[in-house]
């Protein structure tokens, strides 16, 4: 490992010199006006592949999440600002200590109506970083009112976070509430959407689209600049330029993905303190991160300049230094994590800490790596919401901020109605709203 350490350390001193590319910022005006077409189809780029596309299952990832959100609706949806919005609540009052919601009327693709039962059914079953769990109860009141308590729990937006309402509460491929319905999931590789019928607000201006699973950030680069996918959402990397991606804008929006260290049930709080004080994170920040993040002080950092400020890191014990040696682990393919994974290992082995590296295929760290966490740090990438409370971390598992992120989308000329939502909506969020100019769906179409 000695060698490795030196190449991290030379890789520090490039990636500091390097320049950075700054993205179109939300806001900007387009070059031209919008153009809206109905009909055909694109394929969308997303990095790895989901354990499962069950937003409620404890493998559920980001990505889970990403993908559910043109498929299930929410009592409120938030904006790329982080405001909420309604979508099935029509509207919603607190009287006394309870949160009292209205739902409107609406239907399921085959043909059952959108039921207060439905709702209660899938807050039960949420887990973190669902907004569900903020509530201590819930019920029904009829078919279509939902009481929440407590009222002060986060209301809408609250609400708006990763609370997906299913149908009787359970994951059924074939039923869907939102503007698209799944026509085929081959894992490993695509989901297939398309028009939901029932879908009772605006029709989508495309037919359907593909998600297509893709292996690494490279690749997917590769993809996009030869044209195979007309979209895609990019993670944040030190790569990130317009060369690599020619003919295709980039947009990006600085929100809430957050990179942190999570740690391992067997690291105590004395050696998560000998850890922290080991990790140089405005090194990093300035090798890695630089115009396109910040430092983060909280886990759970919002938008705007104070977003990720916060008390700095959670008081912990005093410092003592572990015995055993530290496994440090990140998803293969992600250019910017296993960065600072090596810059991780660097400094602990600087601060005469034993660790050692390995890197894990992004379906199994999101997935299974993330329920039962065998590594003692895992780099981790994940987005986040102003509902979440300071220091949650999905699984309840102790945490290291190191940055804030800004969240990006790609797409080829052509494509249109694409925005970047840096909350737990995820790149899909208004999906119902791109629309494509002929050939310009990228791949073989559906």
């Amino acid at each position: 490992m000695i060698g490795a350490a030196a190449r991290v350390a030379a890789a520090l001193v490039l990636v500091a010199g390097a320049a950075c590319t700054r993205a179109e910022p939300v806001g900007s005006p387009p070059a031209s006006g919008p153009r809206v077409h109905a009909g055909g189809s694109l394929d969308f780029g997303v990095v790895g592949s989901p354990a499962t596309l069950d937003p409620y299952s404890p493998l559920a990832s980001d990505l889970t999440r990403a993908l559910a959100r043109p498929l299930y609706p929410s009592l409120f949806r938030l904006r790329p600002d982080g405001s909420p919005e309604p979508d099935l609540a029509r509207r919603s009052e607190r009287v006394g200590g309870e949160l009292r919601v209205r739902i409107r009327r609406a239907l399921w693709s085959d043909g059952r109506p959108v039921t207060a039962r439905d709702v209660v059914a899938s807050a039960r079953r949420a887990r973190p970083p669902s907004g569900f769990t903020a509530f201590d109860s819930v019920r029904a009141d009829g078919r279509r009112t939902v009481v929440f308590e407590p009222a002060a729990a986060g209301g809408p937006t609250a609400l708006a976070s990763a609370a997906f309402v299913l149908p009787r509460g359970r994951w059924l491929p074939a039923v869907s509430g939102g503007p698209f319905r799944m026509r085929s999931h081959t894992r490993g590789l695509e989901v297939v959407y398309e028009r939901n019928p029932r879908w009772d607000g605006a029709p989508a201006h495309l037919d359907g689209f593909r998600a297509v699973f893709v292996e690494d950030v490279r690749i997917l680069l590769e993809l996009l600049s030869r044209g195979r996918l007309a979209a895609a959402a990019v993670p944040a990397t030190v790569n990130l330029d317009e060369a690599s991606i020619a003919g295709t804008t980039v947009r990006g929006a600085l929100g809430w993905e957050r990179v942190f260290v999570r740690f391992g049930p067997g690291v105590d709080a004395g050696e998560r303190a000998a850890i922290a004080a080991a990790l140089d994170r405005e090194a990093m920040e300035e090798a890695f991160v630089r115009d396109d993040g910040r430092v983060s002080d909280t886990v759970t950092p919002g938008p705007g300049p104070r977003g990720a400020a916060g008390d700095g890191p959670p008081a912990t014990a005093p410092a003592s230094s572990p015995t055993d040696e530290l496994l440090v682990s990140a998803p293969e393919g992600d250019e910017l994590l296993a960065l600072v994974q090596r810059a991780v290992y660097t400094q602990l082995t600087r601060a005469d800490l034993d660790a050692e590296t390995v890197s894990v295929d992004a379906e199994t760290f999101y997935g299974l790596w993330a329920h039962d966490n065998p590594a003692d740090l895992a780099i981790v990438r994940a987005a986040g919401a102003p509902s979440l409370r300071p220091g949650a971390v999905p699984g309840g598992r102790a945490a290291l901020p190191l940055f804030h992120l800004e969240s990006y989308v790609a797409w080829r000329r052509g494509v249109h109605g694409i925005t970047p939502n840096p909350t737990l909506e995820g790149p899909l969020w208004n999906a119902e709203d791109w629309s494509i100019d002929r050939g310009a769906g990228g791949g073989p179409g559906l």
